[in-house]
């Protein structure tokens, strides 16, 4: 074979990988967070910042209506002490 017709052939190979490349990401499916619903037992967990150098972790219980806010301890190593809750129900009962 000469050089010719194997730079021929690997160009030929990358072509093919290229498009095999472009048809299988071309179909990707629609990324769902929660498909369904909240059927994962109904939490949810969001970060927020609350301090110029600190951010809280938050942990949503749908089924009770709860807020749980947890905070990373510094003393600790950063590792993550429960602060307290907030009742939800209220805030979501509509008035009388």
């Amino acid at each position: 074979m000469s050089k010719k017709s194997i730079i021929v052939g690997l160009i030929g190979v990358n072509l093919a990988l290229v498009v095999g490349l472009v048809f299988t990401t071309a179909a990707l499916p629609t990324a769902q967070a929660q498909p369904g619903g909240a059927v994962g037992g109904g939490y949810a967990m969001i970060t927020n910042r609350i301090d110029t150098n600190t951010d809280a972790l938050f942990l949503l219980d749908a089924k009770a209506q709860r807020l749980h806010a947890f905070v990373p301890d510094r003393r600790q190593g950063g590792r993550l002490t429960y602060v307290n809750y907030r009742n939800l129900k209220p805030d979501f009962t509509p008035p009388k």
